[in-house]
């Protein structure tokens, strides 16, 4: 190897070596275990909630709406507040398949999205045309627990 690409590829390493030691010593994480929480419910509700603990950090979110005969929807909200749904963090609708009667919904997000210290609430709700309608509702969340229990000193 020429000696450029060889102090290239030494400068490289190190430089992944700083970014992984960065995650420790109260420094954000670039890498977590994450914990998967599911959540539904079977023609009985308009919505189902996922409760996220202080200091988590949400890395995915799927969500499945399949219609019941009681009462059609058109589309899927999902909502992520830390107050009780009064102010959201987070807020996204997405439409109903007309030929299969369902709709889904999956994000990875390529940067977590950060909980703060009083937790926080996913919500998928299915929106018929006048407000919530009655589905089979089903939620995953993926996270990391205590991504952010410590505060970044730069």
């Amino acid at each position: 190897m020429p000696p450029i690409k060889k102090m290239l590829c030494i400068s490289l390493i190190i430089a992944l070596i700083f970014l992984m030691v960065g995650c420790c010593c109260g420094k954000e994480k670039v890498l977590c275990a994450a914990e998967i929480v599911e959540n539904h419910v079977s023609f009985s509700d308009d919505n189902v909630i996922i409760d996220l603990p202080p200091n988590a950090a949400i890395t995915k979110i799927y969500a499945y709406i399949v219609e019941s005969n009681m009462e059609p929807f058109n589309r899927g909200e999902i909502a992520i507040s830390s107050d009780g749904f009064v102010t959201f963090e987070f807020l996204f609708y997405f439409d109903k398949n007309v030929i299969t009667s369902s709709a889904s919904f999956e994000t990875t997000f390529v940067q977590p999205v950060l909980v703060g210290p009083e937790g926080a609430q996913v919500k998928l709700t299915a929106i018929g045309n006048s407000g919530g309608a009655i589905a089979g509702l089903i939620l995953n969340v993926a996270y990391c627990p205590d991504y952010c229990s410590t505060v970044a000193v730069y």
